[in-house]
């Protein structure tokens, strides 16, 4: 209708407001280079292509044209006249220069990212943000002047005396930046490596590399920066050079009663099965010292990742201890006890912890489930190592969520589960839960509380299980079983949130929901 709205042009104009936000929204959900790219795209690149698509009738590129006479007019708000000597006068268009260096940019970006996964892929080895940063600029600069047909002759004319000036005042820039690139060159160390700086007891992983600084992230999760040239002139003890294996030690003691043939064969099949620990080279166990009340062993192990080996010598050590109760091997301790407790105290509560064992052995051996594979002396390493505990009525035992990994079986009244579906099937005594957790699931999937006459419930750790599973697989396979009948029954939610891959076109179609619903 002439000389009425044009409500076409109106919503598109709105829908690329719309469009500005969301992406603003999106970068503040962010971190680095992807962050970067959305507030690049938000503020630098829809802004002008709204604004030319507006002026120029709906045609964009009518901006990059030389030609038109509206491109020529300094009149305009968007138009620069820059005159030069010995020439015609140029004319920039500051919406073409805007799109140009925004969509330059984000390319420039998303290529190198892309470059930088294929190298860290096929080399091992991250590019370093210096890296990234100084192929990025070079790309948007070089491709700015050829696009944009600027002349820098002036330009350089121009910087031969201001250099020297600012020489003197980016002196320490400067040093930090040749340093940080010889350290580069030289291949001290590369992102994501294990460094120590020095003689200080300082130890972090390289994270980023930046003009001026290096950042370390140390094992307590605090983070260090280090000016480039501070680095140069210090001694770099670099744990991924020249290979990408630590070798990690341990050491225990044993009985003298105990054969060092029996120990070290233990320790080496712990070693063999830890899933963190590498297999090339293969873990050793020596026999390092006869002390005075033990013989001394060493395990010799290498692990891939140095800020894991707190962990992993958690689980080694554990797992010795279950291994060492199950095979009756004694870890014996120079200690003398002194109990200042009457005779009849000491055999009360040693009466008190033999009537625990014997009622947890009488329970445990009543179980089809363990008497079908167990054996006497396993029921009462079973026993030894679980603890019973009695709960009030409706009192919470496990609470959906939360890290777990412990099995717990109901010894007396009765429990009930709630699912996240709202069903509450009734767990009478016999029967387990906990088994999802042990079997290595991260998160409980339900709730779990005492009957309203409350319950005890015997609760038994996951490394214990696991010394039983290595000896007898069919009874691991009767609990994953189990676990997986269980898991069938979980909501469809649920059971991707343990483990299970989300379709590509479903997980696309949630994120394109996720990014274009309103504030």
């Amino acid at each position: 209708m002439p000389g009425g709205i044009d409500w076409t042009r109106v919503f598109q104009v709105l829908l690329g407001i719309y469009l500005c936000i969301a992406f603003f929204r999106q970068s503040l959900r962010q971190r680095a280079e992807v962050r970067s790219v959305f507030l690049m795209t938000a503020f630098l690149l829809l802004p002008p292509l709204i604004t030319a698509f507006v002026l120029y009738d709906g045609h964009i590129l009518g901006a990059f044209d030389e030609a038109l006479e509206g491109n020529r007019d300094p009149s305009k708000w968007y138009i620069i006249r820059i005159l030069q000597e010995g020439g015609e006068p140029w004319y920039l268009n500051i919406l073409a220069a805007m799109i140009t260096f925004s969509s330059l940019y984000i390319g420039a970006t998303l290529l190198i990212s892309f470059a930088g996964f294929i190298y860290l892929k096929k080399r091992g080895i991250e590019l370093l943000s210096m890296h990234r940063a100084l192929i990025k600029w070079s790309l948007v600069l070089v491709g700015c002047v050829v696009l944009l047909n600027i002349n820098l002759w002036p330009v350089l004319l121009g910087m031969g005396a201001a250099s020297i000036v600012l020489g003197f005042a980016l002196k320490e820039m400067l040093e930090n930046l040749f340093t940080g690139m010889a350290l580069d060159a030289e291949g001290a160390f590369h992102s994501g490596d294990w460094i120590r700086i020095g003689d200080s007891e300082t130890i972090g992983k390289v994270y980023e590399k930046n003009w001026r600084s290096t950042k370390l992230l140390t094992k307590e999760d605090e983070s260090i920066t280090v000016p480039n040239r501070l680095l140069g002139a210090e001694k770099i003890l670099c744990f991924n050079k020249p290979g990408s294996l630590f070798a990690r030690k341990l050491r225990v003691g044993t009985s003298y009663n105990d054969p060092p043939v029996m120990v070290k064969e233990v320790l080496r099949t712990i070693l063999i099965r830890e899933p963190c620990v590498a297999k090339d080279p293969p873990p050793e166990v020596r026999t390092i010292e006869y002390g005075d009340f033990s013989i001394l062993y060493e395990m010799k192990f290498w692990i891939r990742d140095y800020g894991e080996y707190q962990r992993i010598n958690d689980s080694i050590m554990t797992k010795v201890w279950y291994a060492f109760k199950f095979y009756g091997i004694q870890i014996p301790f120079p200690i003398r006890s002194v109990h200042m407790k009457e005779q009849g105290q000491l055999d009360q509560e040693k009466g008190e912890l033999q009537e625990d064992q014997e009622a947890k052995m009488g329970f445990l051996r009543n179980l089809e489930y363990f008497k079908r594979h167990l054996l006497l002396r396993d029921l009462d390493f079973l026993a030894r190592n679980s603890f019973r505990r009695r709960y009030l009525a409706l009192e919470h035992i496990v609470q959906k969520g939360e890290i777990g990994d412990a099995l717990y079986i109901v010894m007396e009244g009765w429990c009930q589960a709630v699912l996240p579906d709202g069903r509450k099937p009734r767990l009478n005594v016999g029967q387990y839960f906990g088994e999802m957790g042990l079997l290595g699931a991260r998160q409980r999937t339900a709730d779990v509380m005492a009957g309203e006459e409350g319950a005890v419930v015997l609760r038994t750790d996951k490394h214990c299980m696991d010394v039983l599973f290595r000896t007898y697989p069919n009874l691991l396979q009767e609990f994953e079983h189990i676990r997986d009948a269980r898991k069938e029954e979980l909501p469809p939610d649920v059971q991707v949130l343990e483990g299970e891959r989300i379709p590509l076109l479903r997980r696309a179609l949630q994120y394109a929901a996720d990014f274009l619903k309103p504030w």
